[in-house]
């Protein structure tokens, strides 16, 4: 009953904040909120096996959470609501000429290159076998996610990497926009430069690299089918979308499973189902945080040290803390069901802050991801490539599994990601500098402000 009286609750915020923010598909609230409504319909299906009633105060906790990230969206969306008006500039495309897109897509394989042969040095160093490309990606992904060593990229193969992910968090806006704005008449050759960068940053050995840019890729178009009118609201979408969309997540569901084998993965148990598997990156992180909230979590003993484990280690890597890392989290399992090893950004927050710092941690993250959002809409119609959009396409993916882990708070608190903007912004400065030479491209009835540019 207490998960039902949740999930309740959930929709009833849910529907609530859809119209509150404008019926904006794309707003913080509805990316935090819908996958968790998700997750939860999923753990529904193994009830009785997961004993998915949730003890009163996982429910407390996942509900004020919830809320209080919702109500800093609110206090964020009200202060800045006079800013959300559309003005009166027509979007357009941003034309770049094909061997631009030509150029990053060498650059991104040839930057791939570099990144498998440090790959493939980082492994070989600690005695794992690298004979084969499975080999060398599942091997890097064990060393990095499951050990006590902060097992990372360095020198040459690290920057190569954060320039591969840069250019590709780029390539996301450009397509989304183009695809949105021109439909039929949009760059083939754009499309095809972002999905070789969304593909070529598997190579790390995980597969949510690559979902965070498609995921980038999906706002960023929504939000652009809203601002030119196509989609204001959920009865704007069109049936087919509406049919199509089971069959979509059904064949992204097989390649996300399928693509255990390529990165040298280990796949479910010899009596786990493609349903079952799916489920433990949906439905059970809820119940891994119930789990330990009903053994009780134990405070962290050294501050933050899972939201800021990225500082801690870079600080370790310079000599200046000693804080121990770790990225193994442990494996859960309830009446011998395998649960996996990741309990939702609440339990994180709340091992390091309390349940109280817990709540006014994801208060400042709904204030704070709500501004950027909001920038992000007033600069979609900008006739130049627009870094507020790109850094939200960015955090969505974030948002949207938070569900899952922290990788909002991981995110906002690691070096990674400043060196992705740096990227971002030296490549938009780039690409704005090319657009200024051919803004006499554009179409003469659009109504833009040139000297913006």
């Amino acid at each position: 009953m207490n998960t039902v009286m949740l999930l309740i609750a959930l929709v009833l915020l849910l529907v609530n904040s859809y119209f509150f923010f404008g019926k904006h598909l794309s707003n913080p609230v509805m990316l935090f909120i819908l996958p968790l409504i998700i997750a939860l319909l999923d753990g529904f299906i193994y009830y009785n096996q997961w004993r998915y009633n949730f003890n009163t105060n996982t429910v407390l906790l996942v509900l004020g959470g919830t809320v209080s990230f919702a109500a800093g969206c609110y206090i964020a969306y009200v202060y800045g609501e006079r800013n959300m008006k559309s003005k009166n500039v027509k979007v357009v495309r941003l034309l770049l000429p094909n061997y631009i897109y030509a150029i990053c897509i060498i650059v991104i394989l040839t930057m791939s290159v570099f990144v498998l042969a440090s790959l493939r040095s980082l492994v070989a160093s600690h005695g794992y076998s690298v004979a084969t490309l499975t080999d060398i990606i599942g091997n890097y992904n064990e060393l990095s996610k499951f050990g006590n060593e902060d097992v990372s990229l360095r020198g040459i193969g690290a920057y190569c990497y954060e320039a591969l992910f840069g250019i590709g968090l780029v390539l996301a806006y450009l397509a989304a926009r183009d695809l949105a704005v021109g439909r039929k008449n949009c760059s083939k050759m754009c499309l095809l430069a972002f999905f070789t960068a969304a593909l070529s940053v598997v190579i790390v050995g995980s597969r949510s690299v690559s979902i965070a840019l498609i995921v980038s890729f999906l706002v960023i178009y929504i939000m652009y089918t809203r601002r030119i009118g196509r989609v204001r609201k959920l009865s704007d979408i069109k049936v087919g979308y509406v049919i199509f969309l089971p069959l979509i997540l059904l064949v992204a569901a097989s390649v996300f499973l399928g693509s255990v084998s390529f990165l040298g993965r280990e796949g479910g148990s010899d009596n786990s189902t493609k349903l079952y598997d799916i489920s433990i990156y949906l439905g059970a992180p809820l119940k891994n945080l119930d789990l330990t909230m009903s053994q009780g979590i134990m405070q962290s003993e050294y501050f933050g040290r899972w939201t800021f484990r990225q500082i801690y280690a870079t600080l370790n890597n310079l000599g200046i803390t000693s804080v121990p890392y770790s990225t193994d989290f442990g494996f859960q399992d309830i009446n011998g069901w395998f649960l996996g090893n990741v309990y939702t950004i609440f339990y994180y927050l709340t091992v390091d802050f309390g349940v109280l710092g817990c709540l006014v941690a994801l208060f400042l993250i709904g204030l704070l991801v709500q501004f950027v959002y909001q920038l992000a809409y007033r600069k979609l119609d900008a006739p130049y490539v627009s870094f507020p959009v790109i850094l939200y396409g960015y955090f969505a993916y974030n948002i949207l599994f938070a569900f899952f882990a922290d990788n909002i708070t991981s995110l906002l608190f690691s070096t990674g990601l400043y060196k992705k903007l740096i990227i971002v912004a030296l490549v938009e400065l780039l690409l704005n500098r090319i657009l200024r030479k051919r803004v006499n491209t554009y179409e003469t009835s659009d109504i833009v402000d040139y000297t913006r540019l």
